[in-house]
């Protein structure tokens, strides 16, 4: 289960897209938010908001955590998938991605047993 601090909650998908729109070109919000360094192959951002997103791991479960080679960040969103009423695809919720040499910021479906990071937003 994907939970945050009292006082603090895991940001939807429209609250990530607020803090893109504050950003300004969505085409450069990844580059602007990224961390100055720590990122792969000098494709390190320019963290102008002073978010420092960072690449890290990931896992399929506790017992199985990676390192990413490529080196990308991943972030849950409290979205879940419109898809919820299928089976295939119940327990699934959106992601925010920032790969490496992208200056955009993605978004991606996946299930939640998996194991990414969370950015928690004050309530």
């Amino acid at each position: 289960m994907i939970s945050c601090p009292f006082g603090w909650h895991l940001p939807s998908l429209d609250e990530w897209y607020l803090l893109f729109d504050a950003v300004g070109d969505l085409s450069s919000v990844a580059t602007k938010l990224k961390s100055v360094t720590g990122w792969n192959l000098g494709f390190n951002g320019t963290d102008d908001f002073s978010f420092s997103v960072l690449p890290a791991g990931y896992g399929g479960d506790v017992s199985d955590f990676n390192l990413r080679k490529d080196g990308a960040a991943f972030f849950w969103t409290s979205t879940g998938s419109e898809f919820d009423y299928k089976a295939d695809y119940a327990g699934f919720a959106k992601l925010i991605w920032f790969r490496p040499e992208y200056s955009r910021a993605l978004q991606n479906y996946m299930n939640m047993e998996a194991t990414y990071s969370v950015r928690c937003l004050q309530d």
